[in-house]
């Protein structure tokens, strides 16, 4: 019974390794088909990015937008936000104008930057947007203490106790305080 196992082992089984032609020519068509499924991945890759571009747009979007309703407001948005909605706009505009993947993956890098700064951006947006209130009551907090301090005045005139002294600190006081209400409004 040992012949028919020898007989199965040979020639036969070490086969078709002898296609010794034709490996120079698969080696330069692999290299072709390398080349043209990376050209592919770059092209499924860009698109994808580019894609995303409408996505990535939306924050920026919400920062132009709270920007434009604070300035409506007659408040100063900060530079920096502006600064930002720029720049992230040049990288949005640099990864839908890209050629090649790796331009747009760059740009992307850049933007994913800069969206960890837009939280501290919104952060002051809300406090710029606050400040038209904050400046109202300041307004009313010195329309009052000036209706308080000609009150204190026209009593410390009517007193028979000589206040000159306590009116000239009171005077320069409110001096002080009214320039620096006038510097700040």
């Amino acid at each position: 019974g040992g012949e028919g196992g020898e007989g199965s082992y040979g020639p036969q089984g070490r086969g078709d390794h002898q296609g010794g032609g034709q490996n120079g020519e698969g080696g330069e068509m692999d290299e072709e088909r390398m080349k043209k499924q990376e050209e592919e991945g770059n092209k499924q890759c860009l698109k994808q990015m580019q894609k995303g571009v409408g996505q990535m747009g939306r924050p920026v979007k919400e920062l132009k937008a709270k920007i434009a309703k604070i300035e409506k407001q007659k408040a100063t948005a900060p530079a920096a936000a502006k600064e930002l909605v720029a720049k992230m706009e040049a990288s949005l505009a640099a990864i839908k104008a890209a050629t090649t993947c790796d331009e747009a993956q760059a740009a992307q890098e850049e933007l994913s930057g800069m969206m960890e700064d837009m939280q501290e951006i919104f952060q002051q947006l809300e406090f710029a947007a606050q400040a038209p209130k904050i400046i109202k009551q300041i307004k009313q907090g010195f329309g009052m203490m000036d209706k308080m301090w000609k009150k204190a005045l026209a009593s410390a005139q009517k007193s028979k106790v000589d206040l000159s002294e306590q009116v000239a600190i009171g005077q320069a006081i409110h001096a002080e305080l009214k320039a620096m209400f006038d510097a700040m409004i």
